[in-house]
């Protein structure tokens, strides 16, 4: 065979049928992605996958976009990218609750390659990837974003959602210098449904936490710390009587997170326990009187 028509061969017989079949395989890949992406009227909230830290996503039923920490690198973005749709590159709150690496490390790539229309964050920190996020929220200021800080009492509208600021408090109720106890603590709520979202607040600021504020029963707790023996007390459960708990953790660590004395703990209340180490990411859907689970 001649060696011109032998490729001619192989672009009539091989190639040609290809393109399609790619073309509808990115489609499908598009299409599918993007069912995730349009309101549906429930409200979502997912505790991705991230290791060793904490990154959390909220989307409400009109499809505003909340991003709590990024995690301690950047495996947020392919979360996110997945969330909010090949073409959108815009989410309307941003917040670091303390300036930890495994919570902030992976909003700065956030930052790099999103629009935010709001940063909140509280408490400084020296560290240089503390910095690198400190440059990258100068230049979404400088683009329009709105920067501020909050205390408890202070409300984040949204639409029929809103969070609730339980902590840090105003005047001297904490003196603690740890950053985790000066962690933004958000109650989220949209109708009957309450999730608890604390950050890495730690259990003598939480127990003062609810002793100042009044926290309802609530359906879903994010636990504190990473499940730490720190993080969660017999008081404070009994408070706040988590029907799911989440704990975000990444796979044999070396802090043993979550402790075992944290996990029986739920288990002995009856909460149903989710880990992002056992069972991957885990999505909370509300229609704001039922609760489903996706993980």
């Amino acid at each position: 065979m001649h060696l011109g028509y032998y490729f001619q061969f192989l672009i009539k017989k091989t190639w040609k049928p290809v393109i399609p079949i790619f073309t509808g395989t990115l489609l499908s890949i598009f299409l599918i992605g993007s069912l995730n992406v349009f309101p549906d009227g429930n409200l979502h909230l997912k505790v991705y996958d991230v290791g060793q830290g904490d990154s959390l996503f909220i989307k409400t039923p009109k499809g505003s976009t909340v991003l709590i920490d990024g995690g301690p690198d950047d495996q947020v973005m392919k979360s996110l990218s997945w969330d909010l749709g090949f073409f959108n590159r815009t989410i309307d709150v941003v917040i670091l609750t303390h300036p930890h690496a495994d919570h902030v490390t992976g909003l700065t790539d956030v930052l790099k390659r999103f629009k935010v229309r709001r940063i909140i964050f509280d408490s400084p920190g020296e560290s240089l990837t503390f910095k690198a996020f400190i440059s990258e929220v100068e230049r979404q200021r400088k683009a329009g974003a709105e920067v501020y800080t909050v205390k408890s009492g202070d409300r984040i509208r949204l639409g029929e959602t809103s969070l609730d600021i339980l902590w840090p408090p105003t005047g001297e109720l904490s003196a603690s210098a740890n950053p985790n106890d000066l962690s933004i603590v958000s109650l989220l709520k949209f109708r009957d449904f309450e999730a608890l979202l604390p950050g890495d607040q730690e259990v003598s600021e939480a127990e003062k936490m609810l002793y100042s504020v009044e926290v309802p029963d609530i359906e879903v707790l994010k636990v504190a710390h990473h499940g730490s023996k720190n993080g969660l007390s017999q008081k404070i459960l009994s408070a706040l009587r988590p029907e799911i708990a989440i704990i975000s953790v990444g796979k044999n660590n070396r802090y043993g997170h979550p402790s075992p004395q944290t996990v029986k703990m739920l288990q002995d209340f009856g909460s149903k326990l989710l880990r992002t180490d056992l069972n991957g990411t885990v999505e909370v859907i509300t229609d704001g009187t039922q609760v489903w689970l996706r993980h």
